[in-house]
């Protein structure tokens, strides 16, 4: 019993490593964003392989409040994991620290050695890493993207892994696109059209022109894989020869670039960073029939692709577009027209009733006469 609580112990003590300043954490919208940012793994923990072993957490750098690792081990215990924190700052616990967060390359998974190093100290069997890639804000939209890592003690292998965001909208008047419908679908294809465009220019052709497989990373934030699929696409309509393997993060790429696992060192990833739809305005139209339902769908997707082994970045594209949408709807009739139609009709009821029982009266009298 005691070595599995051990393995939970590590997993959970690598989440929460990242960051160098945190400074918006505290505000509440920045802290709802990324904790949407982590519960959006809960699917993939829960499907994961290797068991509901112990697990630990390490605190992620800036983190002061302890909002992170918090979150991770109420989710994960949920789940049914035992969740082990190590709160003991020993000289050899920090320096492990200092090791991970001043790496030569921050966004990597840890050493092999490190975490070899790190279970043998704490006497556990799996480390989790989280690290946030990205932590932006704009007027009405803040943007997570967290890259998290399960690491196996025993082998130092990568066990389970992810790349998770969340758009977290604070504006009154508009709301985040959570599903892909026909009109949505469109819109993007029509903007990812311009992808090929890029890839075969000039300038691009000059720091490309070489490479010929390109591994693509799932797109972070992307609604079923939707973009993901658009890219690999376009990708095919070129020289370049798209590969989509298992690997779901850049950071494993890099690391299997590193210890030389990867068959190429190119790689294509990016994240989905804005889209949304404003409230719907209505407007009359001019014939005065008729009424426009409009609202604005807007979007941003971000995209590159490196060199894994140099850490180049070979050619980038920020799509952005702010397309308006508009429906024409006939205008209702106003209600009272209705209610004084009905009392015409009622009336002209009444008076053809009245009319009829005055001839009958007629009639009668002229029958007593006779």
């Amino acid at each position: 019993m005691k070595k599995w609580i051990t393995v939970l112990s590590i997993f959970l003590l690598v989440v929460t490593l990242g960051a160098n300043n945190l400074g918006g954490i505290a505000d509440d919208d920045f802290r709802q964003a990324l904790y949407k940012a982590i519960d959006s793994a809960a699917p993939s923990l829960k499907a994961a392989k290797f068991g509901k072993r112990p697990i630990a957490v390490l605190p992620m750098k800036g983190d002061k409040m302890n909002l992170l690792p918090e979150r991770l081990r109420n989710m994960l215990t949920q789940m049914g994991f035992v969740c082990v924190v190590g709160k003991e700052e020993t000289e050899t616990l920090n320096r492990i620290y200092s090791e991970i967060a001043n790496s030569e390359r921050k966004d990597d998974i840890m050493d092999p050695a490190t975490v070899v190093k790190f279970g043998k100290l704490k006497n556990t069997q799996l480390l989790f890493s989280c690290r946030i890639l990205t932590l932006s804000q704009d007027s009405n939209r803040i943007f997570v993207e967290l890259d998290m890592n399960v690491m196996e003690i025993a082998t130092g292998k990568r066990v389970w892994g992810g790349t998770f965001a969340c758009r977290h909208y604070s504006g009154k008047d508009v709301r985040g696109i959570v599903t892909m419908d026909t009109t949505l679908r469109t819109l993007l294809k029509k903007h990812l059209a311009s992808l090929k465009t890029s890839l075969t220019s000039a300038g691009a052709n000059a720091k490309l022109a070489k490479i010929k497989n390109i591994v693509v990373i799932p797109v972070s934030g992307d609604i079923d894989r939707y973009i993901t699929g658009m890219i690999i696409e376009s990708l095919s309509e070129t020289h370049f020869l798209p590969e989509y393997t298992d690997i779901q993060t850049v950071s494993q790429f890099r690391y299997a670039v590193k210890d030389g696992s990867a068959k190429t060192k190119t790689v294509l990833y990016g994240a989905v960073r804005d889209l949304h739809v404003t409230n719907p305005a209505k407007s009359i139209a001019a014939d005065g029939k008729h009424f426009a339902l409009s609202q604005q769908i807007n979007g941003e997707i971000q995209l590159f692709i490196e060199d894994a082994g140099t850490g180049t970045i070979l050619w980038s594209k920020n799509i952005n577009f702010s397309e308006q949408q508009t429906e024409m709807q006939v205008i209702p009739s106003d209600p009272q027209e209705y209610i004084w139609i009905a009392c015409g009709v009622i009336a002209a009821l009444v008076l053809l009733f009245v009319m009829f029982l005055i001839i009958v009266k007629l009639f009668a009298a002229r029958n007593n006469i006779r």
